[in-house]
């Protein structure tokens, strides 16, 4: 019996929307915004960031920002993220201090142009998180001790480990520094290589 020949899907043209094309203006917002982008400090994180993969060396940024929970699922409050923060060197940005810290959270007109709300106590929130803050030398030197810590985990718990098994692989197989012929060995990547 011959095949009998597919039928073609119909092409369904997924461009026109009900609410119309999409402006062409430069000042459309990205459609991956996140609700807790911050103008004034996102963007310039993300131009930083593309800066750094490019090679160069921008100048750090002066401060980094945090949205911790404040509260728990059942509505009750929680202060156990500000109290970690807080003991890393962060504290509590409030929305009146917000264009001193580079962040622009109104437009001229003085509307929000975040998702970011002023709370009644003077905080910035997004739903059930605060916004916190930790000025960049502080936060370099919690960075360096917490990569430190990550290192000498990594060497107690995978390289020392792995190292005496390819050891015992090794010598188990007969080879040793002086053994011609192919042994294991390990062979550590190149961070910077992607």
């Amino acid at each position: 019996m011959p095949a009998s020949p597919r039928k073609q899907a119909p092409i369904v043209r997924v461009a026109d929307t009900p609410w119309g094309d999409l402006p062409t203006t430069e000042n459309v917002e990205s459609l991956d915004a996140s609700i807790f982008a911050l103008p004034g400090y996102s963007d310039e994180r993300t131009i930083q960031e593309l800066d750094r993969a490019a090679g160069e060396n921008p100048s750090p940024l002066p401060y980094r920002f945090q949205f911790v929970r404040v509260q728990r699922v059942n509505g009750q409050d929680d202060n156990t993220k500000i109290a970690e923060y807080a003991s890393r060197g962060y504290r509590i940005v409030k929305w009146d201090e917000a264009d001193g810290l580079g962040l622009n959270l109104t437009s001229p007109d003085g509307t929000a142009q975040v998702a970011a709300t002023r709370a009644t106590d003077g905080t910035v929130r997004v739903g059930d998180q605060l916004l916190m803050v930790c000025p960049a030398e502080k936060v370099v030197r919690h960075a360096r001790a917490l990569a430190e810590l990550q290192r000498s985990q990594f060497e107690a718990r995978v390289s020392a480990p792995m190292e005496r098994a390819v050891n015992e692989v090794n010598t188990a197989s007969g080879y040793d520094g002086r053994t011609a012929g192919a042994s294991f060995q390990i062979v550590e990547d190149d961070p910077t290589v992607k």
